[in-house]
């Protein structure tokens, strides 16, 4: 997911998402993967139950390799 789109940007889909069943959801591992350096963006997307993790651009191969999914 990322944080920054247009038209719907990440959060406001983590909202529809927040919407949508349990079963739904329980079948989506979500991250976050983003360049912003703002704080308040990496904790909230922290604290967003349905996020596993917030990753920063740029993603190394390794990091890729070992998402806990």
């Amino acid at each position: 997911l990322d944080i920054q789109m247009p038209v719907m940007n990440g959060f406001d889909r983590l909202d529809e998402f927040e919407k949508l069943d349990d079963t739904i959801k329980n079948k989506y591992t979500i991250f976050i993967l983003t360049s912003s350096s703002n704080p308040s963006d990496y904790n909230r997307g922290k604290s967003n139950r349905n996020v596993k993790d917030v990753l920063v651009k740029p993603l190394g191969s390794d990091t890729f390799i070992n998402l806990p999914i």
